[in-house]
């Protein structure tokens, strides 16, 4: 049974887009991006310029030439070869003999490979590199063999990076004119005319001295090493503003909490003094409704007593009666235009101090603020810990380990929370 290869999320994505790579080019470092991607990317990059057959890699600046210098960007971007298999060589990487087949794994065989197609890309057993060779689809394919070496099948990359992206051959010679290597077929269409053009095996010993593998691999561990500071920076980095994140909520929290329980206690004053005014607008109203229901008692009293001596036959008794009476109804005309006077419609308000308004709006507490500092290359690796990232957000006055862009206004609140 076949063993099951890693899943390496990261390299289903195009480092451009972020998304799922979609018709995936390789370029001459083996960094693979979407082919519409490097196409918008060389639009950028040679914006205003004469198009010349080249791309410079945004991950590490690796330049990838093609001879298809009459090509438009457009088009160049698509003779780009497919994504390649290149085994990493790192913690998620597969040694080739735990690979088998891949059209053989789907009807659930483990066959070995040995061959691998660069444009699927896909292992292939000798049975399907003869299909794959047949099917009009594919027989156009660059396959590359899977050559023996003690013991172990050759790793792909080494094979894939001897031969000519555009047209699946060896490389076979260098043009010095263009610095560029060549297979048999780019001296014939794009070379033909070069002046300096030597076969490989001609310039090996002028490209050898000063030890030129010595020199490219310490290249090669420099980068590997200011590449892998600057992963762990921002692997901590992203902790460190994931751990910032919820410090900021929770003294937000603290901050809200503390907010209202100050509110809480400057209310109390305020529902006192409202406790009173409806109080003592309560006693005002109920003291005329006593007035009122003594006026009418009387008023009722008097209508009797009207309608009683109508029928006597006392007259100065009646005449003293009816006078008494006008008396009586000029002391509460008197008194109801006292009334009148005083009276009107009671309304209870609570009247919010101005500056409470400044709270109308998220702004209003103030807002979340990311600021960056350039890092800086120092002898052959970064001093990272010179050059620290910090991400400063906003939220509290007392004690918070947040800062940043504070609402001006939001001073005049600060009795809530002194």
């Amino acid at each position: 049974m076949s063993k099951s290869l890693p899943q390496n999320k990261t390299r289903t994505k195009c480092p451009m887009c972020l998304q799922s790579l979609i018709s995936p080019k390789v370029l001459h470092c083996l960094h693979t991006f979407c082919e519409l991607c490097v196409s918008l990317s060389m639009s950028k990059e040679k914006r205003g310029e004469e198009f010349v057959g080249m791309f410079t890699c945004p991950l590490c600046q690796c330049i990838t030439s093609s001879m298809l210098t009459d090509e438009t960007q457009e088009l160049w971007a698509s003779h780009l070869p497919n994504l390649s298999a290149v085994v990493a060589r790192d913690e998620t990487s597969v040694a080739l003999d735990d690979i088998y087949c891949h059209p053989c794994k789907l009807d659930g065989k483990s066959e070995n490979p040995i061959a691998h197609c660069i444009t699927c890309p896909e292992y292939l057993c000798e049975t399907c590199v003869q299909y794959h060779k047949r099917f009009k689809i594919s027989m156009d394919h660059t396959v590359i063999p899977l050559i023996p070496k003690n013991g172990r099948k050759e790793d792909p990359a080494v094979e894939y990076l001897s031969r000519c992206m555009i047209h699946g051959k060896s490389f076979k010679y260098y043009c010095h004119a263009h610095q560029f290597l060549c297979c048999s077929k780019c001296v014939i269409v794009q070379h033909r005319g070069c002046s300096g053009l030597e076969c490989i095996e001609s310039v090996l010993d002028d490209y050898l001295k000063g030890d030129l593998k010595t020199v490219l691999q310490k290249q090669l561990d420099t980068l590997s090493e200011n590449f892998r500071l600057i992963r762990d920076h921002d692997k901590n980095s992203i902790q460190l503003i994931r751990n910032q994140s919820e410090e900021m909520k929770m003294s937000f929290n603290v901050w809200k909490e503390k907010l209202v329980q100050t509110v809480n206690d400057l209310q109390q004053p305020v529902l006192d003094s409202l406790d009173k005014n409806q109080k003592d607008t309560e006693e005002e109203i109920s003291e005329r409704l006593k007035e009122c229901r003594s006026a009418i008692v009387a008023l009722e009293t008097s209508t009797l007593m009207v309608q009683a001596i109508r029928s006597t036959a006392d007259k100065t008794r009646a005449f003293i009666v009816f006078k008494k009476l006008s008396q009586q109804v000029d002391s509460y005309v008197s008194k109801l235009d006292s009334i009148y006077a005083k009276l009107g419609e009671f309304n209870l308000e609570f009247l919010p101090n101005k500056n409470m308004n400044i709270l109308r709006d998220p702004e209003s507490l103030g807002k979340t603020v990311e600021t960056t500092i350039n890092m800086r290359l120092s002898g052959d690796l970064l001093e990272l810990d010179s050059f620290p990232i910090q991400r400063n957000t906003h939220v509290d006055k007392e004690g918070c380990t947040i800062s940043g862009i504070q609402n001006s206004e939001f001073a005049t609140l600060k009795h809530f929370y002194m």
